[in-house]
């Protein structure tokens, strides 16, 4: 293989050259402004060439910026069960793309032999004549995807990787169908992800009962709206109604929109003739984004922006007022929020949701009698109905307990956690959706989300197996038969694998009732939060533990434990993983203690870190 990358690089390729700034592999993958992007994408696609090579099944490449702005784009790698990639192949990729394209050569032939022979370990299966690799390709509706798409095509080509092009999908689609090609060892129909949430939706209907309301949705324009549309028939639908303004932009924000987009078809794409031909593939018509039927890609709409401004999306065709409730996604759909208006605005976010969940199964737990009674019947790895478990106790499959728990951010408000602390165990991970998928597979139920509305619910296929030997042998009946078959519904509904909010959608949907409202506000009042951020010289002067506690200066450590004692309350700074500057997160139990609390850590964080610009004030 060394001789044919050689042969196939003789002359390194516009698409695969070194880009023009350093980039970094964050928690959500590359993302930047498009027109910066192309070697970025096309480079680490082939980390999934070889990842894919060397497993001998389907890796994913998903072309999205999610809730950024239009004009941006990035990347995200699904690996071959439908998880994220590890970090080993996140440094793989930073390695990848910004090494000095004369030494890109030599450093993808190393990272090649690595990965598909693991030369690391002494592995030299040398299984790549055998196998290309493929790799399941998707992006969202931005108008530089369908380019992208197609030159990370062009150089997966060039490798004799097999390429599927999914075409337009949303993020947990494409972590659906690459899990489902390799659990069926073939390529998987776009249609069977919608054929699946509508399946296990009027399962659970049919458990609970329909409880069909009338919701509004804000899809940021994005491919929510695509894939709900899809499912509209199989839901009998009539109860959705979207509510994005099909009314243009303003002329300014108009003139603002196509400069961007002008220089992602001219700036980037006209310096060789390969690419002047690329742009006739969807990379050419910045104007398509503003036609009478569409709106922009999450300006002023969507879960990013309602969270954020604590406001409803700006771009209704009705009256706010005839909104009651309202459910708003993000660019690419994997994360969702509520807002209701009536008594007041309020926002739905991941906490309240992450509590109601906690609330929902908690009771379906305790109508089954699975709720933990004493400390010998917790959760433990057994074989469901077989009498030899790890510790040598045969326990009856019938009271078989499954561990369950919660999973929250740093960001969470303490009121929310607080709330269910006397139903389940609570874990706080560290931002990043892989340490909340991480900490939520170590129990056999367990809910995560953030703030931001990124969750799921994780299901152990100990429980499933459970459940389903339960439902078939029929060892229950009547309500508890019910229950068990609900729970079955939803273990499969919600996504093992990342948070996929059209399922949250139609789970929590399935689940809400008349009452849910009232209830979901009187579980917790929030206590007051604020989160701010202060431009310093450099990031990197500042190292935590734990990702809360500040290790260096000390000085900075000493001041916020110093205020947080002064003000009862509870704070941290967290550097930004992409710019220079802090992030200030204060809570309390009075807002004017709160905003005093904020800034005064701003102030330290400004003093003590090197600020930029004007001190804060408050």
């Amino acid at each position: 293989m060394e001789q044919k990358i050689k042969q196939i690089l003789t002359k390194i390729p516009l698409s695969l050259q070194k880009p023009s700034q350093r980039m970094y592999f964050g928690t959500a993958g590359y993302r930047t402004c498009a027109t910066k992007l192309l070697s970025t994408l096309c480079r680490s696609s082939l980390v999934a060439c070889f990842r894919s090579k060397r497993l001998r099944k389907v890796v994913g490449v998903m072309v999205t910026a999610s809730h950024n702005k239009s004009t941006d784009n990035g990347i995200k790698i699904i690996d071959s069960s439908g998880d994220y990639i590890s970090t080993k192949y996140e440094l793989y990729c930073d390695e990848l793309v910004n090494c000095e394209d004369k030494n890109f050569v030599d450093t993808l032939i190393r990272i090649y032999n690595e990965i598909v022979y693991d030369e690391k370990n002494g592995n030299d299966n040398k299984n790549d004549e055998i196998f290309d690799g493929v790799v399941a390709l998707g992006r969202d509706t931005r108008e530089s995807g369908a380019g992208f798409i197609n030159e990370i095509s062009s150089v997966l080509s060039m490798f004799g990787c097999k390429v599927i092009d999914y075409e337009v999908v949303s993020t947990p689609q494409l972590h659906f169908l690459v899990r489902e090609c390799n659990s069926t060892n073939a390529e998987a129909c776009k249609s069977s992800y919608t054929q699946h949430l509508s399946k296990w939706y009027k399962c659970i209907l049919e458990n609970v009962g329909m409880r069909q309301m009338p919701v509004f949705v804000d899809t940021a324009h994005g491919v929510a709206e695509v894939i709900i549309k899809k499912l509209l028939p199989s839901l009998d639908g009539k109860h959705i109604d979207v509510i994005n303004s099909e009314v243009p932009l303003s002329k300014e924000q108009l003139q603002i929109e196509l400069s961007e987009n002008e220089k992602i078809c001219c700036k980037e794409f006209d310096r060789s003739e390969k690419i002047k031909n690329l742009k006739m593939n969807g990379l050419e018509r910045p104007r398509m984004g503003f036609k009478a039927n569409r709106g922009l890609l999450n300006l002023k709409c969507g879960a990013d922006y309602i969270v954020t401004n604590n406001r409803p999306p700006q771009n209704l065709n009705i009256s706010l007022s005839d909104v009651h409730r309202c459910v708003s996604f993000d660019g690419d759909a994997d994360r969702l929020v509520y807002f209701i208006t009536d008594p007041c605005f309020l926002v739905i976010n991941g906490d309240r949701m992450n509590v109601f969940l906690v609330d929902i199964f908690y009771h379906l737990l305790y109508k089954l009698n699975l709720l933990p009674r004493n400390d010998k019947l917790k959760s433990r790895e057994i074989i469901i109905g077989d009498e030899n478990t790890k510790n040598g106790d045969y326990i009856d499959k019938r009271i078989f307990i499954p561990k369950f728990g919660a999973v929250f951010s740093h960001y969470s408000n303490s009121a929310a956690i607080n709330a269910i602390r006397k139903k389940t165990d609570v874990v706080v991970a560290n931002t990043g959706v892989k340490n909340f998928i991480r900490e939520a597979r170590k129990f056999d139920i367990g809910v995560y989300f953030e703030p931001n509305g990124h969750g799921s619910v994780y299901f152990s296929e100990n429980f499933k197996n459970f459940l389903q030997s339960s439902i078939i042998g029929q060892t229950l009946c009547g309500e508890e038969f019910q229950c068990a078959q609900t729970l079955l519904a939803l273990s499969n509904l919600f996504d093992p694998c990342v948070g996929d909010a059209i399922a949250n959608f139609l789970a929590l949907e399935s689940l809400f009732d008349e009452n849910t409202w009232e209830k979901m506000i009187k579980m917790y009042t929030e206590l007051p939060t604020k989160l701010t951020t202060v431009k310093i010289l450099n990031k990197h002067c500042i190292e935590t533990e734990d990702e809360i506690k500040v290790k260096n200066p000390v000085q900075l450590g000493n001041k916020i434990d110093e205020l947080c004692k002064k003000y009862n309350g509870r704070a941290f700074v967290r550097p930004s993983g992409t710019e220079d500057l802090v992030r200030v997160f204060s809570e309390c139990e009075t807002k004017e203690n709160c905003d005093k609390l904020s800034g005064e850590i701003s102030q330290a964080v400004y003093d003590l870190c090197g600020g930029i610009g004007d001190r804060p004030l408050f």
